[in-house]
C-alpha cells in the first residue's frame, strides 16, 4: 500500500509543482540586462490576457501583459524590456526580453508585480537574479507582490 500511494505521488506530483508558476530569470550581459521568462503555455491560453489572439500572439502578447502588470528598476531607473526571441521548450514558452543598462555600478533594483493573480490568486512569479551584488531567488505572491534590494555600503 505504501509503494503505492508512493508511485501515485511520483505521478501527480510534477504537474502540481509545475504548474501556477512563472519563472522570470534577470541576468547582466554588458550594458543590457537580459529576461528570460517561462510559462506554460496552456495557462496563459486559459488566461485569456490583454483582450488579443494569445493562440496566434503568445510571447507578444504576454510581453505587452508583463511590461502592464510588472516593474523592475534599477538605481530607482525603470527599465523597459523588448521581446528580443522566443520558442517552446516542451509545454513551456520561453521568451527573451531585453533592456538597455545604461549604468556602471548597481547599487540597489526594486521588483513589482500583480501578474496573473486577477486569474488565480495562488499564482507564484519566482525571480531569479544574476544581477551583479544581487544573486539568488525570490517567489512573489498575491501576499507579497514587490522585492527591494539595496546593497550595503
Amino acid at each position: 500500500m505504501k509503494t503505492l500511494v508512493f508511485a501515485l505521488s511520483l505521478l501527480v506530483f510534477p504537474f502540481v509543482s509545475q504548474a501556477q508558476m512563472a519563472q522570470y530569470e534577470f541576468q547582466l550581459k554588458g550594458n543590457e540586462i537580459e529576461l528570460k521568462f517561462m510559462i506554460h503555455r496552456t495557462e496563459l491560453i486559459q488566461f485569456q490576457i490583454n483582450e488579443c489572439d494569445i493562440q496566434a500572439e503568445t510571447a507578444e502578447c504576454t510581453t505587452l501583459y508583463l511590461g502592464s502588470r510588472s516593474s523592475f528598476s534599477v538605481n530607482g531607473m525603470e527599465l523597459d524590456f523588448e521581446l528580443n526571441n522566443y520558442h517552446m521548450q516542451g509545454t513551456k514558452l520561453v521568451m527573451y526580453l531585453r533592456a538597455p543598462a545604461p549604468f556602471d555600478e548597481i547599487q540597489d533594483l526594486s521588483i513589482t508585480t500583480d501578474a496573473f493573480y486577477e486569474f488565480n490568486p495562488s499564482f507564484r512569479n519566482l525571480y531569479i537574479l544574476n544581477i551583479g551584488p544581487f544573486q539568488g531567488s525570490r517567489q512573489l505572491t498575491i501576499d507579497n507582490p514587490s522585492l527591494d534590494l539595496s546593497q550595503e555600503n
